[in-house]
């Protein structure tokens, strides 16, 4: 990939976490509380984690492209649910 594709995927999966962020983040929590959303982001994490070496084996160009933005929303998810919910969760231990 060059460079400039490279930026692209890396806005874009920035411009996801805003949106997850302002959007997703407050109905999740509402639904789950706290605790869970955590555990789920852990558990997106390792799916995330695991899927990173295998990006690029299948599908050329495209299919590389393809399979960088999942991994990429998949890591922004954990980073919205995990992350966000571990700092409230020291803030606000219920």
């Amino acid at each position: 990939m060059s460079p400039s594709e490279i930026g692209y995927a890396l806005g874009g999966a920035a411009l996801a976490s805003i949106a997850m962020q302002a959007v997703l983040f407050t109905t999740l929590e509402r639904m789950f509380g706290f605790t869970r959303c955590y555990r789920l982001g852990l558990f997106v994490f390792t799916i995330a984690f695991f899927l990173t070496p295998l990006i690029g084996l299948w599908g050329g160009h495209i299919g590389m492209c393809i399979q960088i933005v999942i991994v990429l929303i998949l890591k922004t998810l954990a980073n919205v649910l995990g992350l966000t919910c571990a700092m409230l969760l020291v803030l606000y231990p219920w």
